[in-house]
């Protein structure tokens, strides 16, 4: 069988811990710097076609599309595109946004589990038969006390270095979810023009409904006509 002393188990663990924290480092690079690299050549060449056919903008794309009111014959809506193009939107649109969020918890986790297995391992056998084998039991328990304690620092360890890469990266999609959202809201916004648009509309709709009227031609005739 496999003989499993303090030092293999403590590198065994480590080992995993670093490799939870790489591979969840990697995805949430890879879809941030997916998403900078398009967000970029997005802003140096706006285009609606571009926004509703990529994969990366799409989902977002159909809520944000979702607000929009006809307006003199174009579409607009009252609500900024902040709203739905922000870091916390397009990054559940492209990845388990909840599962990136857990992850430094998960890296304690598995340090502080590592602590009781460490312990564990180091009072399983621990004897008392002799002073030789007090001695080496003792030798044991230090052993798997090491894997507690190195398995905690390297959880804890790595829990922060992810939290600070992740608040980085994420970030870094600011600026350019900025520029992404000034176009969108210069083409798309409904500005105070069109609001006073919409404002006249709906008060010369009541005045047809309640004044308008029909003359012994059978033509519609309009309060303005009148007036």
């Amino acid at each position: 069988l496999f003989q499993l002393d303090g030092d293999t188990l403590t590198a065994w663990w480590v080992l995993a811990t670093i490799l939870v924290f790489i591979v969840y480092v990697r995805k949430i690079l890879n879809v941030t710097n997916k998403l900078r690299t398009k967000l970029v050549l997005l802003n140096k060449n706006f285009s609606q076609d571009i926004i509703e056919e990529d994969l990366l903008f799409s989902p977002v794309w159909k809520e944000y599309k979702e607000s929009f009111i006809d307006i003199n014959g174009t579409k607009k809506t009252h609500d900024f595109s902040y709203d739905y193009f922000n870091e916390n939107n397009l990054l559940s649109a492209n990845t388990n946004l909840s599962l990136i969020n857990s992850i430094p918890a998960t890296l304690v986790g598995i340090g502080i589990l590592g602590t009781f297995v460490g312990l564990t391992f180091g009072i399983s056998d621990f004897q008392t038969g002799s002073s030789e084998t007090i001695q080496n039991s003792i030798q044991v328990l230090l052993s798997g006390m090491g894997t507690a304690f190195v398995s905690s620092i390297y959880g804890m360890l790595l829990s922060l270095v992810f939290t600070f890469l992740e608040k980085i990266h994420i970030n870094s999609l600011h600026n350019s979810i900025a520029s992404l959202c000034y176009n969108l809201d210069k083409r798309f916004k409904i500005t105070k023009e069109d609001e006073k648009d919409i404002f006249f509309k709906k008060q010369e709709g009541l005045l047809n409904d309640y004044f308008a009227f029909r003359d012994d031609s059978g033509n519609l005739v309009k309060p303005g006509n009148i007036f």
